[in-house]
Order: structure tokens, then C-alpha cells, then sequence
């Protein structure tokens, strides 16, 4: 099923009753995304970040308290009309190519790993208006998101248009697109979410396919505008803090990796402030 630069085919799964497995490419990224509300897949997932990051979270915790590793952060429930106050059906985890959808209204409860994994402080979950989703996911599953990043106030402060803040997450990566950084993997401007998808019932008992792939879709492009603007926010005042490649950690010490992302960022942020 291809729409609107995103698509999705289901993974062999060696455990269908506990989860569901896909690979959902956005622009030519494939992102390997599990459905889950069962605690135990939770867990694996978690672990496993923890477990393939290893030398980049070391590394993070190491440094000053500036740079931090990135999650794309992304919630949905049910539209409220008039009065109504729809929980929140599904949290959307993703890193790099990896991602996490947990239904947890469908689940029975919420994994301590989960409630660890949203409270460490060495990780900045980013996305549009994510203050309000962190404040209405702890009021309604007593779940705390300690450190979060909103990337409209970001790229307002980066840019100094201050609209920007207003901007949904499609809009601001059509901005970022529009002033030419495309450097960074996706075409953003080609991605466009059916009204009848971000106003359908995110609560019901399985997820549809389109579901699913705008689900992943809003994470990982949450992720990769975060990956984008915090190395400049930090670089204004603090010389070379900046992320790791994410998909070289199992490979390379985190010190080599932060050396060649070190000297990318220099060379890319000189240049756009001579464009710019």
C-alpha cells in the first residue's frame, strides 16, 4: 500500500498474538515499526534501543548537559467533538529507523521499562506541541515525559520567525524543505496525511494499515527534524555539541562518531548562514 510518499509491508512475525511487525518507508527510508499493547514486546523494544545505542547513550551521559539522544515523540486518540475528552490511543516511539507504536488505551498496563525509558533524562523526546501531549499523557496514565523538545519553538529560535511555532509538523518540514535542507534524508514536502486518517478512531482494537504508516511517518519525521535543529541550538553557545550518527553506534566508538558528526555539522552550518 503506497500513498502520498508513504507505504507499508508487514514482516514475518514469529509472535502474531502479542504484536504486529512492518516496514513503513517514507521517502525511500524504511523504518521497521511494531504494533504492540502487550508490556513483554514493550520491554524487547526498549531493550533493544538501549542495547544497539549503547555507545551513543554512554557517550551522551559522559558529556555536558546539552546534548542528549533524540526520540521522535508522537501521540493520537479518537478527535473530540463538543465536550467530549478522548484518552490518548497510541504513543509513537522512533528512533532512526526503529519504532515503537504501543496502544496502550488497549493495554492492561503501562511497563515500568516504558515509564524508565520516558523519564531518562539523558534522552530529549521531540515534536510539534509536545508539552501538551507530554501533560495530558501523565494526567490520564499517571506517565511522566521528563525531558521534552518542542520543534516549533526550536526552529523558531533557530530561523527568528517566531510563526513558526504555530506551525503543525507537515508545515514545518515543508518550511525546513522550502529553505533547502534537504541534506538530511527526506523529501518532507511530499508527504501529506488524509484528513479521514488523523481524524479516524486511533482507540479501535487494531490498528488499519494507514493508521499504522502516518503513525510511524509523524514520529520518524519528528525525529529527523530534531536530529536537523539541535546540533544548531547548541552550537550557538556551546562549540561542538553535537548528535551521534545513529546508524554507525554498533560499528564505530561513540568518540569517532561524534568526531565526524562534529566536523559535518561545522561544515553544513557555515553554509547556511552564508545562504541564508
Amino acid at each position: 500500500m503506497t500513498t502520498n510518499g508513504v507505504s507499508i509491508r508487514e514482516l514475518p512475525n514469529l509472535r502474531p498474538d502479542t504484536q504486529e511487525i512492518y516496514t513503513v518507508t517514507v521517502n525511500g527510508e524504511k523504518i521497521t515499526t511494531v504494533v504492540t499493547k502487550h508490556s513483554p514486546t514493550v520491554d524487547d523494544w526498549i531493550e533493544k534501543i538501549y542495547t544497539d545505542y549503547k555507545d551513543c547513550i554512554d557517550a551522551v551521559k559522559k558529556e555536558d548537559d546539552l546534548r542528549r539522544f533524540i526520540v521522535g515523540f508522537d501521540v493520537k486518540w479518537k478527535p473530540n467533538f463538543g465536550d467530549d475528552d478522548h484518552p490518548i490511543a497510541t504513543l509513537t516511539l522512533c528512533v532512526y529507523r526503529k519504532c515503537l507504536i504501543f496502544q496502550i488505551m488497549r493495554a492492561v498496563e503501562v511497563p515500568r521499562s516504558l515509564h524508565r525509558f520516558l523519564g531518562d533524562e539523558n534522552l530529549r523526546f521531540v515534536g510539534v506541541g509536545i508539552q501538551d501531549a507530554a501533560l495530558k499523557l501523565e494526567s490520564e496514565y499517571n506517565t511522566r515525559v521528563e525531558k521534552t523538545v518542542d520543534l516549533g519553538d526550536s526552529a523558531a529560535e533557530w530561523y527568528g520567525k517566531k510563526d513558526l511555532k504555530t506551525l503543525g509538523l507537515m508545515e514545518l518540514a515543508k518550511f525546513l524543505s522550502n529553505w533547502g535542507q534537504k541534506w538530511y534524508a527526506l523529501r518532507m514536502e511530499e508527504i501529506e496525511v488524509p484528513a479521514n486518517i488523523t481524524s479516524s478512531n486511533w482507540g479501535q482494537k487494531f490498528l488499519t494499515r494507514e493508521q499504522i504508516q502516518y503513525a510511524c511517518a509523524d514520529a520518524y519525521v519528528s525525529f529527523q527534524i530534531g536530529d536537523y535543529l539541535h546540533p544548531y541550538l547548541w552550537m550557538r553557545g556551546n562549540g561542538a555539541s553535537y548528535l551521534a550518527l545513529w546508524d554507525s553506534c554498533s560499528k564505530k566508538t561513540a568518540e569517532e562518531i561524534l568526531k565526524v558528526t562534529e566536523e559535518k555539522r561545522r561544515k553544513q552550518f557555515k553554509y547556511d548562514r552564508w545562504k541564508y
